[in-house]
């Protein structure tokens, strides 16, 4: 028998670029092991166990790496959306800034006032909206409404936050009671100092009939200048007003009606046709008022009277004495409620606190809460918008 030569090979894998084994297998894929895999089983070969796990140890260094990478694929894109949205956050607040810096520069231009004006104008209406737990545009409203009238910055928001509180107390209009003030500060001469009193007349008068403080924000900008042309001034004359309109409107359907009809009688007491009817019924109403006047009484009242007499009492007369037909109604229900008008007059004499004590009750519920915390968030977007002003303005102009 032919003698058998056994001999044993050892095989140092390496490629020809001179890379070792272990550097080659690292960088391989599923499909290139298989086919080294093959290839080596086709020659009789095979990878030792030190190449095998050294294979192990780099395909796990490369899933790590891959994992971790992905990792930080998805963060980088998770914080490129939150520096989006920031940036979405940041732009938004910066408009909000500009447009309130622009009312605000609106506000004072028409006040006269310079640029220096805008801020500390802003940070006054800040502290009434928040004294107030108002929303700042109504506050903002009120301003703009008083400055309108042709009232200057400091007098306006000196009227401001009595305005503002009245409106809170009442549900009226910020811009309506800012109308009212002007109108009680103008027409019947009340001092910013008063204008609460004044507003505690209003709130007291408006809870006793069925003329509300609403309505009243809405017609005595028209009804004070022909009130005042009659004399009347002060609160004294402001409670006679909102006692004529409360008994007046006791007789007709609506306060906007009631108001035409005082309106009426305001405007053409003294006008010569009226003058003539009275003097058809033996009553010089010219002579009356103006004696009425020097001699310092109230004129509505000697009217009243001069009425009483040329009609000797009989109401149905009155269409005799007034054409218009609003005048009539006033008259008649002015004349059949002299004595609640007397009534309504007193009563109101002794109302100061009326408005503060129906703010406070207003300014501890929920909503008024939440107000708050809604003119809190509102301040600290536009300071947030100022900021960004402050930083982006320069380098925005850098870029162009």
């Amino acid at each position: 028998m032919a003698n058998r030569l056994t001999a044993t090979m050892v095989v140092d894998l390496q490629d020809k670029t001179g890379a070792k084994t272990q550097a080659i297998i690292g960088n391989m894929d599923r499909l290139k092991r298989a086919e080294r895999d093959y290839m080596l089983a086709d020659k009789g070969l095979r990878l030792s166990n030190r190449d095998q796990a050294m294979e192990r140890l780099m395909t796990e260094r490369q899933r790590s790496a891959q994992e971790r990478h992905a990792a930080i694929n998805t963060w980088i894109a998770r914080g490129a959306a939150v520096t989006a949205a920031a940036g979405l956050g940041a732009a938004k607040a910066y408009g909000d800034f500009a447009t309130l810096e622009r009312r605000g520069n609106r506000i004072v231009i028409n006040a006269d006032k310079g640029t220096d004006a805008i801020q500390p104008t802003i940070d006054r209406l800040r502290k009434v909206s928040s004294d107030t737990a108002m929303p700042f545009e109504d506050i903002v409203d009120g301003l703009d409404a008083l400055i309108a009238a042709g009232r200057t910055l400091d007098d306006s928001m000196a009227f401001l936050p009595s305005v503002a509180m009245t409106a809170q107390a009442s549900g009226a209009a910020v811009d309506d009671m800012a109308k009212s003030a002007d109108a009680l500060g103008s027409a019947l001469q009340i001092d910013p100092s008063k204008m609460q009193s004044a507003f505690d007349i209003l709130v007291a008068s408006g809870k006793s009939g069925k003329f509300e403080l609403k309505d009243m924000a809405q017609y005595l900008p028209s009804l004070t200048p022909a009130f005042a042309a009659l004399g009347y001034r002060g609160t004294d004359g402001l409670r006679k007003l909102a006692s004529m309109l409360q008994v007046v409107r006791a007789q007709t359907g609506t306060s906007g009606e009631a108001a035409t009809n005082l309106s009426n009688i305001f405007q053409k007491m003294d006008s010569e046709e009226t003058a003539k009817k009275f003097g058809k019924m033996g009553v010089d109403i010219t002579k009356t008022l103006e004696k009425a006047r020097k001699e310092g009484r109230d004129v509505l009242d000697v009217f009243m009277d001069a009425t009483q007499t040329a009609t000797k009492g009989d109401l149905s007369k009155l269409t005799l004495l007034f054409t218009d037909a609003e005048m009539q109604k006033g008259m008649r229900a002015l004349m059949t409620q002299r004595d609640e008008l007397k009534k309504f007059t007193n009563d109101l004499k002794n109302v100061d606190g009326s408005s503060l004590k129906d703010f406070n009750q207003i300014a501890g519920d929920t909503a008024s809460k939440i107000q708050q915390l809604d003119n809190n968030w509102t301040a600290f977007k536009n300071n947030v918008g100022k900021g960004v002003a402050t930083v982006a303005n320069p380098v925005l102009e850098s870029v162009n």
